[in-house]
C-alpha cells in the first residue's frame, strides 16, 4: 500500500495526525492528491465543520499549490476561497474566473459553480455564460440544471422567453403531479437535505405559475421534448 493510501486509511480512522504525517511529505513533493487532501483538511466545500481547525491560509496555501499544477479540484477551491474571501480578500471576478478554468477541465461542482455565480449576480449577471453552463451540465445529467433552465426560459434571462421549453425543463427537473414521487438530486454537486428541499419547492412554484401561462399545444410538445431528451440520455447511457 503506498502512502497515500495509508493517509486515506487514517484519514477514515479519524486519525489525523497520522493522515498528516503521510500526505504532508507528499504534498511537499507535488503529489497532487496529498496536495488536495491536505487542503481539504483545513477548509470543506460546504457548510460542513472541517476534521481540524479550520485555517483558510493553509488552505489556501495548499489549493495554489495544487493550481499552480493544473489540477482542477485545487483550482476549483481556490475559486471558492476568491468568491467568498476567505483566507485572502474577497475578489468575485476572480473566484467567477477560477471555476472557470476548472468547469473546462470537465469539473463538474465548479461548472455548477460558474453557471449559478453568473445567474446569481445582483448587480452584473451574465445569463448567456449561466445557460450555456447549466445547459452543459443538464448534458451530464444534473437535474438540478433543468430548473434553472426553466426559469430563464419562462422569464427570458439570457433568452426569448418560451413557455414550452420552460416546461420541458421542469419536467426534466422532476417535476410530477404526485408529491411523494418528486426527484432529488444525488449527483456529486450541493446536495444537502436544505437544498434539495429548496429546488423542488422552486419547481413547483415555477410550476404554479407556469401552467397558468402555458397552452395545451405548447403544453403537450413539452412532454413530447421531455420524453425524446430522456429517451436519448438513456441511449447514451
Amino acid at each position: 500500500m503506498d502512502n497515500y493510501k495509508k493517509g486515506q486509511r487514517a484519514y477514515e480512522k479519524k486519525n489525523y495526525d497520522k493522515a498528516i504525517s503521510y500526505w504532508k511529505p507528499l504534498a511537499d513533493e507535488g503529489h497532487e492528491e496529498a496536495i488536495n487532501s491536505m487542503g481539504n483538511l483545513y477548509a470543506t466545500e460546504d457548510s460542513t465543520t472541517t476534521c481540524l481547525p479550520e485555517d483558510f491560509s493553509k488552505a489556501l496555501y495548499y489549493f495554489k499549490k495544487g493550481t499552480l499544477k493544473g489540477n482542477k479540484h485545487s483550482i476549483y477551491r481556490l475559486g471558492i476561497l476568491y468568491h467568498q474571501g476567505l483566507g485572502l480578500k474577497q475578489n468575485i471576478e476572480k473566484g467567477r474566473e477560477l471555476y472557470k478554468k476548472a468547469a473546462e477541465k470537465e469539473h463538474s461542482g465548479a461548472a455548477y459553480a460558474y453557471a449559478a455565480s453568473n445567474y446569481f449576480d445582483e448587480y452584473n449577471p451574465n445569463y448567456e455564460q449561466a445557460i450555456l453552463w447549466f445547459t452543459i451540465l443538464t448534458e451530464t445529467g444534473l437535474s438540478a440544471g433543468h430548473f434553472f433552465l426553466a426559469d430563464m426560459f419562462m422569464y427570458g434571462k439570457g433568452v426569448k422567453k418560451d413557455y414550452t421549453e420552460a416546461y420541458k425543463n421542469l419536467i426534466l427537473a422532476g417535476f410530477t403531479e404526485q408529491e411523494e414521487e418528486r426527484t432529488y438530486w444525488e449527483d456529486g454537486l450541493p446536495n444537502t437535505e436544505v437544498y434539495n428541499r429548496a429546488i423542488n419547492r422552486g419547481v413547483w412554484l415555477l410550476h404554479n405559475e407556469l401552467k397558468e401561462l402555458i397552452n395545451p399545444i405548447e403544453l403537450n410538445r413539452a412532454k413530447h421534448l421531455a420524453k425524446e431528451f430522456k429517451k436519448r440520455k438513456a441511449s447514451e447511457d
